[in-house]
């Protein structure tokens, strides 16, 4: 999964400054806590043939305080 971290080393790779793009990395953050929590959530209602994706700004790590949450449940 893509990090704020690398991020911020594409950015710099690129010439940017990565305080310029606190936007984009404070929204990867968010996604990424908020996909933890879910991981943790999920953990006691999924099973062996069952996967749940981010999709929408969750899954893009786009998603912002405001932003819904948006899963896939996969399952055979």
């Amino acid at each position: 999964m893509a990090h704020p971290d690398r991020h911020s080393a594409a950015i710099e790779e690129f010439g940017g400054d990565p305080r310029d793009f606190a936007n984009i990395l404070d929204a990867a953050r968010n996604s990424l806590k908020l996909i933890e929590q879910a991981r943790r959530s999920l953990s006691s209602v999924t099973a062996e043939g069952m996967a749940a994706l981010a999709v929408g700004s969750m899954g893009r790590l786009e998603a912002l305080e405001a932003s819904d949450v948006d899963f896939v449940l996969l399952y055979d």
